[in-house]
């Protein structure tokens, strides 16, 4: 828990201090995400969180076993090269 205060203090200091936009970076809203899934596995269970979900908060869960690349970006990517 102690490590999700120190990055969601450096993400404060990146947004007020350093002026840097966090919602251009994609880098920001996966430390976002895992946040929020550090806090809800601790509000379900604070002596035994649980981390079950985390492919769903952090957007993986869409995607089949095995793919990396998730489905509408390829896509969109076969659609641009014809």
């Amino acid at each position: 828990v102690y490590e999700n205060e120190v990055f969601c203090l450096a993400l404060q200091f990146l947004a007020t201090v350093d002026q840097v936009n966090l919602p251009n970076l994609v880098g920001a809203e996966l430390r976002c995400r895992r946040h929020q899934l550090i806090r809800e596995a601790y509000r379900v269970s604070p002596t035994a969180p649980d981390y079950s979900a985390s492919d769903w908060f952090m957007g993986w869960g869409k995607l089949r076993s095995g793919q990396t690349v998730q489905p509408p970006l390829a896509a969109y990517v076969a659609e641009q090269l014809k």
